[in-house]
């Protein structure tokens, strides 16, 4: 089953780049949970500006599936991805 997709563009565009590394399910799921823990509030109410804090929060979970390397470039695509 593949969860419906965010309607937060900003939500929508971290998603779309966490979904081939972690799975549609789980970028979402992980999402969800990285803004409350790391802005306190849901991940509906991301907006441009909360995107470098949240990129920055989900280092340590990338480099455990993708390697030091490859997190720096999801990082950095998420930050100019999410702020369009």
């Amino acid at each position: 089953m593949v969860a419906p997709a965010p309607e937060n563009p900003i939500v929508a565009a971290i998603v779309g780049i966490l979904a081939p590394i972690l799975g549609p399910f789980t970028a979402q799921t992980a999402v969800k949970t990285f803004a409350r823990k790391t802005l306190g509030r849901e991940a509906d109410t991301l907006v441009a500006a909360d995107v470098p804090a949240f990129a920055e929060s989900l280092r340590p979970l990338l480099r455990t599936f993708v390697g030091r390397d490859r997190a720096e470039v999801v990082i950095l695509r998420i930050k100019r991805e999410g702020q369009r």
